[in-house]
């Protein structure tokens, strides 16, 4: 508390705490009387506009952190597995050990070559999800924010026409 030290508090006798508490710091300003009819109807289009432009950014920022989760958690799963899959092929390719019949070796064989497969159909699956979740952002971004800022303004132009103000309606001070 600061405040208490300077020179023209010290005048008068220290607050307690709940008596400053109880105090307005700050008167607030008389606000202006609500905008009507076509001033109005601009306010109420910036508003909504605004509500708009910060659901597509919202939705924009979480397919983002999606994509990036999705990324990172599945390049470090994948690299594993194909580091795994390389060192089970290069065995596979210095030949058959002696110590295994040839049913046995033929069954690794087998089942490396199928996860092999599965692993190939899994990074595609997962790049193709990538790849939709790059189409949802870049989509949000080149093709729905313009158009909301393009039917935006056709109402807002509409709206000075019919006689409008955008500073009477007070939509330069909606969006912050």
């Amino acid at each position: 508390y600061w405040l208490f030290a300077l020179p023209s508090f010290l005048k008068n006798p220290i607050k307690s705490f709940e008596e400053v508490n109880q105090m307005a710091l700050v008167e607030p300003p008389d606000l202006p009387l609500e905008p009507v009819g076509v001033d109005g109807e601009i306010l109420q289009a910036t508003r909504d506009y605004c509500i708009a432009m910060r659901q597509i950014l919202d939705m924009v920022r979480t397919l983002k952190l999606d994509l990036d989760k999705t990324e990172q958690n599945s390049s470090g799963d994948l690299a594993e597995m194909e580091r795994q899959f390389a060192e089970s092929r290069t065995s596979i390719e210095e030949g058959k050990p002696d110590t295994l019949s040839d049913e046995r070796w033929e069954e690794i064989v087998a089942q490396v070559e199928r996860g092999e497969e599965m692993l190939r159909v899994h990074r595609a699956t997962i790049d193709e999800m990538v790849q939709s979740q790059r189409d949802k952002i870049r989509n949000k971004i080149d093709v729905q924010m313009p158009g909301a800022v393009e039917e935006f303004q056709k109402v807002v132009i509409a709206l000075v026409r019919k006689g409008g103000s955008i500073r009477k309606s007070h939509a330069i001070h909606c969006c912050s």
